[in-house]
């Protein structure tokens, strides 16, 4: 008898240590941590899928690891936000003429020229929260200081202004428009180069925790492939990445900006 209930306690435990591995390896095989969107012809680029909803948000931050391997003069985007009833950037981030670009409500922001080196990787974070008058940008955990280059001259109210219109179209490495419901990709937008570790939370991140969270999951987007269309680029491992699939968020340390 006694044999038999020790039999039964091991083949319980096994049972459940094979159950827990099997979820584990399907975390794993949905994750594409360690992965890049290796964006290298300017018409590559990923799309949120449309089942992944964005709420309207007060609160945000996006983080994303870019590896740029031209900078020119022509414009270029790294990721844009849209909805299709205000037909501007809701949110998004590009690069022009050696400067980072942040729209936010039909608005642009740009930083100082910038020397960042090709082929090697930043760490970029935006935060906002309706509170504040203006979006913080953060390179490799660094507070970047942005100008507003313009304002939209569409009308906005009240709401659009002080929250992220909810489930809208998110592309990666190219700009896009919405028409009749549908994605259309902006000639000539695109940027050449990386992205990986794209991730959205609803919530403004501080200071500290952009610099030393900057490998945690996201909550509202994930790096993961039930988040991302990816039949334009196929995904590709680069073990160049800060934050690989298995990173320790204790032990990462962020990049610094060679100027």
């Amino acid at each position: 008898m006694i044999f038999l209930q020790i039999q039964l306690a091991v083949f319980v435990t096994l049972s459940l240590l094979r159950s827990q591995a099997s979820v584990e390896e399907r975390k794993t095989s949905l994750s594409l941590w360690g992965k890049v969107a290796d964006l290298t012809t300017g018409l590559s680029h990923w799309k949120l899928k449309p089942e992944v909803f964005i709420p309207a948000l007060q609160k945000l931050t996006v983080c994303l690891n870019v590896n740029l391997k031209v900078q020119g003069s022509t414009p270029s985007t790294i990721f844009m936000y849209r909805h299709p009833e205000v037909q501007y950037a809701e949110l998004g981030m590009g690069g022009k003429n050696g400067r980072l670009v942040v729209w936010l409500f039909g608005e642009e922001w740009t930083t100082q020229q910038l020397n960042l080196q090709l082929s090697r990787w930043y760490t970029l974070c935006l935060t906002w929260s309706h509170t504040r008058d203006r979006p913080a940008l953060y390179i490799n955990g660094s507070l970047i200081n942005i100008t507003a280059a313009y304002t939209n001259t569409r009308p906005v109210t009240q709401q659009q202004c002080c929250q992220l219109a909810p489930n809208g179209s998110l592309t990666l490495g190219v700009g896009h428009t919405i028409h009749d419901g549908n994605i259309n990709i902006i000639p000539y937008s695109g940027m050449l180069g990386k992205i990986s570790l794209f991730r959205m939370w609803g919530t403004e991140r501080s200071e500290e925790e952009v610099t030393s969270l900057s490998c945690t999951e996201g909550d509202l987007v994930k790096w993961v492939w039930d988040n991302w269309d990816t039949v334009y680029c196929d995904p590709v491992c680069d073990t160049s990445l800060q934050c690989g699939e298995f990173a320790l968020l204790q032990n990462v340390k962020p990049l610094f900006l060679v100027y």
